[in-house]
């Protein structure tokens, strides 16, 4: 592999003389830089980018911790993310964990190297005191108590009880819901069912279904739905959930689902519209500010079944 020291022997230049000509500095002569190119050239040099930027100190990776890479609602914060760095000129490093905590704490460790330049978390399963000796370089997808933190989220909590007043407004009375993460592990999840309970009272365990990610556990629990003939509607965690629901059910149920995907729309089913892109490019535009600082974001429920009868 060709090296800097090389070329500086072959073009009769100290090494320091190459390096300029290579980053573009000024106070090499023209034809000194013309001498030197031309061996880069015919030598075929590209530089250790690595190398390169641990001597400025910074590698100009962003990288971004996730849960999971196929699911509707975190390709969308990913793809403002994506977007948002490209145009600021940075590269993204996806950095996926399956909630496991010592592959979130390898991660950070790689970051304390150099190997990223911060990290925005768009979910996580250690506490906020693993987070702390990072705090600085980290942005959050989730509201943080904290302020000395960088986070902006949605506020969740607003939209599900609109949800829940509206349907007890149109008469509904009896309503199940599905979760993936338990509640205490999960801010999304706890939301959820704090605004059922708040309007509807206690949740029956036949009304809690968990474990819901994915179109074939919709699917399940359109199953269980469907032996129950006193359900009348049922708000999920996904619009990929409410759409195996709606697939398997033979009776008419009212759905919402979440993320406001194409399925909602071409099955005609009720939906919570999450403003996910824009939160992944301020989310990206937040890490650039390098300061504390919390942002909220609001979703508007999408009723398509104003008229629903639930006598």
């Amino acid at each position: 592999m060709t090296t800097i020291r090389e070329i500086a022997r072959l073009s009769g230049s100290s090494v320091t003389t190459v390096s300029r000509v290579i980053n573009h500095h000024p106070y090499v002569s023209e034809e000194k830089r013309l001498k030197i190119q031309a061996i880069i050239d015919e030598l075929g040099y590209k530089p250790n980018i690595l190398a390169r930027n641990l001597s400025f100190g910074k590698s100009n990776t962003l990288g971004v911790m996730v849960p999971y890479t196929n699911q509707p609602y975190f390709d969308a914060i990913l793809s403002g993310i994506i977007h948002q760095a490209f145009q600021q000129g940075m590269m993204v490093s996806l950095l996926p964990t399956d909630y496991d905590k010592e592959v979130e704490k390898s991660y950070l460790e790689k970051m304390a190297t150099g190997a990223f330049d911060g990290m925005i978390v768009l979910s996580k399963a250690n506490p906020l005191s693993v987070f702390a000796p990072y705090k600085e370089q980290v942005v959050f997808c989730e509201k943080i108590e904290d302020p000395s933190y960088a986070s902006i989220y949605i506020d969740r909590l607003t939209v599900y009880r609109r949800v829940f007043q509206a349907l007890k407004q149109q008469g509904c009375s009896e309503v199940a819901i599905t979760i993936n993460r338990a509640p205490e592990k999960s801010t999304s999840a706890r939301y959820l069912v704090d605004a059922y309970q708040e309007i509807y009272g206690a949740i029956p365990e036949n009304r809690l279904f968990k474990d819901c990610l994915t179109y074939e556990d919709g699917c399940e629990v359109g199953r269980h739905c469907g032996q129950d003939p006193t359900l009348q509607a049922v708000v999920t965690n996904g619009d990929e959930i409410a759409a195996g629901i709606q697939a398997v059910i033979e009776r008419p149920l009212f759905l919402v689902g979440q993320e406001q995907t194409l399925l909602s729309e071409i099955l005609n089913f009720s939906t919570i519209c999450h403003p996910l892109m824009e939160l992944g490019e301020k989310a990206t535009h937040l890490f650039q500010e390098k300061r504390p600082k919390t942002i909220q974001l609001t979703s508007t429920f999408i009723n398509r079944q104003p008229d629903f009868s639930f006598s």
